[in-house]
């Protein structure tokens, strides 16, 4: 089982810092550390529903799974045939997995190892406490209700896992490396209710909303609440789902209103750049599937744009998961740069990788898709000896534009990641 390695929590904070200046007009050349590439796609994960897929379902978005490039999955169930499903998509495609116990699947919070790990050991990684119940009031756990209910299960859950006993060493060490997540939340606002509960990582449902919602959208107020949950507040936090839907109706996507298809796949990587400036140890979309949620799939199995979006993303940007000493980047940005976000990451050849994009809507509230860019100029330090531009989100893994030995080049951002490629001599 592949280990978990903790990211600095404070990660993008220190980005931010490096990178604006009180002039909107100009920034002047500014060292920048850049972060591993393969540790922003390290990140990059998807709720998936197959416990509830019909077979046809199934065979769809297995197959789709397998070209998308997304290694970590979560979802919920239980049960042999949900559990062949987990082990066959694992071993085709090497997925981990973050898996809800809910008692709705027949968990309690004692038998959670048996009845939800071991059956699938080397596909799990991570268990979280139940799913949402600050808006289920009629459900109920040992004749309690939320936050009693919840409270609960996630004391017996963290127990049962940390104290598991097994005849094999091997065994019970592996489940008890296992990461307990919170019990997740409808509303981070029922955080005070629900009180400190015993886990190792938050477990953040922080959706942004429908058409009026930039992507970053109360983020940092989720983060705050969720942070309340934990007896330790500066552990890693973990959002199981987070996303947008194509459903577009008032009251779509569970009242949140739905966006554009061509909004959605702008906003899929960003959100997944949102979340890892804040340092959220890995990011969920929700979700792959077929239904009137799914932001990759339509009913029928073809691909949105967000599929492409994410996949050519990856693609672009995948490295080597050999850890490395990455190195800084002496750079600046001049010309309009309202809502311009950046972020810095390194590959193991020595090649940076600079992101830049537009925090702005990419949608009008009735539904019309919006195309905003800014000019920008990057200056650069003499030693780069060829840049290349990217734009993975609509225009796939073929470079844009070339530049050799570029000192200032004129950019157009968009409101989706503009990627830089920067060579140095």
């Amino acid at each position: 089982m592949k280990s978990w390695v903790i990211v600095p929590i404070a990660v993008g904070m220190a980005i931010a810092a490096l990178v604006w200046s009180t002039d909107l007009s100009r920034s002047l050349p500014t060292s920048v550390q850049a972060f591993p590439a393969n540790q922003l796609i390290e990140t990059m994960g998807v709720a998936a529903k197959v416990h509830y897929a019909s077979d046809q379902e199934y065979a769809l978005m297995r197959s789709r799974l397998a070209g998308l490039g997304i290694r970590y999955l979560r979802d919920g169930g239980s049960g042999e045939a949900y559990y062949r499903r987990v082990r066959e998509l694992s071993q085709t495609g090497g997925y981990q997995w973050t898996l809800v116990m809910d008692p709705r699947d027949g968990f309690s919070s004692e038998n959670v190892p048996e009845k939800g790990i071991l059956p699938i050991l080397q596909q799990v990684i991570a268990v979280e406490g139940p799913n949402e119940w600050d808006v289920q009031s009629n459900l109920t756990y040992q004749n309690q209700k939320f936050p009693g209910a919840t409270r609960t299960f996630q004391a017996g859950l963290y127990r049962s896992v940390k104290n598991f006993r097994h005849s094999n060493a091997a065994i019970q060490a592996q489940v008890r490396n296992i990461r307990v997540l919170t019990p997740s939340l409808a509303f981070h606002q029922n955080a005070n209710k629900q009180g400190v509960v015993e886990a190792d990582m938050g477990n953040l449902h922080s959706y942004p909303g429908g058409t009026a919602a930039l992507p970053d959208r109360g983020l940092d107020d989720n983060i705050r609440s969720i942070r309340r949950l934990l007896r330790f507040p500066r552990s890693p936090l973990v959002a199981t789902e987070t996303g947008y839907c194509n459903d577009l109706k008032p009251q779509g996507c569970t009242g949140q209103g739905g966006v554009t298809e061509r909004s959605a796949a702008k906003y899929a990587n960003r959100l997944y750049l949102e979340y890892f400036l804040r340092g959220v140890y890995r990011t969920h979309l929700y979700n792959f599937s077929l239904d009137e949620w799914s932001l990759f799939l339509r009913r029928d199995g073809s691909v949105k744009p967000a599929y492409h979006a994410v996949r050519d993303f990856i693609q672009v940007l995948k490295d080597s998961e050999t850890a490395f000493a990455t190195k800084s980047l002496r750079y600046g940005l001049s010309g309009d740069r309202r809502d311009v976000k950046s972020l810095l990451l390194q590959k193991q050849n020595g090649h940076y990788y600079l992101l830049l994009w537009l925090n702005v809507l990419s949608v009008t509230s009735d539904y019309k898709d919006v195309e905003t860019a800014r000019s920008l100029t990057l200056d650069l330090p003499g030693s780069i000896a060829q840049a290349k531009t990217y734009l993975p989100t609509f225009n796939g893994t073929t470079a844009q534009r070339a530049y050799a030995n570029p000192q200032r080049i004129a950019l157009t951002v968009p409101d989706h990641p503009l990627v830089i490629e920067l060579t140095p001599r």
